[in-house]
């Protein structure tokens, strides 16, 4: 069995306004060597309204696979409410095996709000695949 590892670096807002953008960044770390390898992306939208795009790629449809075409890629989402968001990013592999996921969350954030936007990362260190 393959044993990939993903490790991901964002730097976000700990409140995201309708039509503000945020940028994903991913690399993945497969442990071993795995000619042939192929990886695919997938994410669900759990609350909230927005958009998830592979940069330099398609935007993303809801639960439908994409062909990654790199190891190391990035995603901008962008808020299409005010409202809270919470989406799962899933990265599986043309093997079978287990494969990786992340949820990620943001609270809404009205335009008068006066924090700023407080600016934290990296929120997602090495993180291993999810066993089911």
């Amino acid at each position: 069995m393959m044993t990939t590892v993903i490790h991901g670096y964002a730097r976000l807002a700990d409140k995201i306004t309708q039509g503000q953008t945020v940028e994903l960044r991913f690399e993945i770390k497969p442990e071993g060597n795995y000619t042939n390898t192929l990886y695919t992306i997938r994410y669900f939208q759990y609350d909230g309204e927005g958009s998830l795009k592979l940069v330099d790629g398609p935007v993303l449809v809801n639960n439908d696979r994409v062909l990654l075409e790199s190891k190391t890629f990035r995603l901008n989402y962008t808020a299409k409410s005010a409202d809270a968001h919470k989406f799962l990013v899933v990265v599986e592999d043309n093997f079978g095996s287990t494969p990786w996921e992340q949820t990620f969350e943001f609270n809404g954030k009205d335009k008068g709000d006066d924090n700023g936007g407080t600016i934290i990362g990296p929120v997602v260190g090495p993180v291993t695949p999810v066993i089911r």
